[in-house]
């Protein structure tokens, strides 16, 4: 049959590693947290696209692309803790985040350093109650030295519903490389687009190979002399 060349098959994304290698990027887009784990603490950040179900609080959308993370406060009571974290493969030297804290009872936000995994930490930034917008603010935090290969978000819930608390696209460099994202989701390397085959040229090259399953001619030409080849799968209709 007559068509274009075989197309190449279609990448497929590897695996995501539980420890990601440095010089990573995040988008989070994937539907998983990307080697960041949740829920520890005993609630589990959810991830969202545009604002949060209750109203007035939690951010309009995403900082970054479609999907954030944020602590869903409905049903949860004062004091309730959310854990976002992560162990990297070497020491950390900056983060940077952006957070979305608005509604009249929020609670706080955290962010921790460790080497042991948590068994002992040092909380390197904090913050506390309603900032009055839902728009994102921007942190960067320098802990060159410090000796943490570990980091964890911490949040605190209020006394009601309006204190959902979000996050979005955490950056770090770890020993000098470069990881960052969404804290929402996603995580590992975005893969290669799928090929596309391309069209099949009129006046093809030679050593093209025609198996006619692109449902077309690939370029050649029927019917001048009265009739018309028929493409065809299968037995023709009359036997034998």
């Amino acid at each position: 049959g007559a068509s274009g060349p075989t197309s190449a098959p279609t990448p497929v994304p590897s695996p995501v590693p539980t420890t990601l290698p440095a010089d990573y990027t995040y988008d989070f887009e994937y539907g998983t947290l990307g080697g960041w784990s949740t829920g520890s603490a005993g609630n589990s950040w959810t991830l969202n696209s545009g604002s949060t179900p209750s109203t007035p609080t939690g951010p309009a959308s995403a900082q970054s692309n479609s999907y954030y993370v944020y602590t869903e406060t409905s049903s949860t009571s004062t004091g309730d803790a959310f854990d976002l974290y992560r162990t990297f493969q070497a020491d950390v030297e900056t983060v940077s985040f952006y957070y979305s804290m608005y509604g009249a009872t929020i609670g706080s936000l955290r962010v921790d350093g460790s080497n042991d995994g948590f068994s002992t930490y040092t909380t390197v930034w904090t913050k506390s109650g309603d900032q009055a917008t839902a728009a994102w603010s921007q942190v960067s935090l320098d802990v060159t030295g410090s000796g943490y290969d570990s980091i964890r978000f911490y949040a605190v819930a209020g006394s009601s519903y309006t204190g959902d608390i979000a996050l979005d696209y955490i950056e770090v460099t770890a020993d000098g490389d470069y990881v960052s994202g969404d804290a929402e989701i996603g995580g590992y390397p975005t893969p290669e687009p799928t090929p596309v085959p391309s069209p099949v040229p009129t006046t093809l090259p030679a050593d093209y190979t025609y198996d006619f399953e692109y449902g077309t001619l690939g370029g050649w030409s029927t019917g001048s002399a009265g009739h018309l080849w028929t493409l065809n799968f299968g037995s023709t209709p009359s036997t034998p």
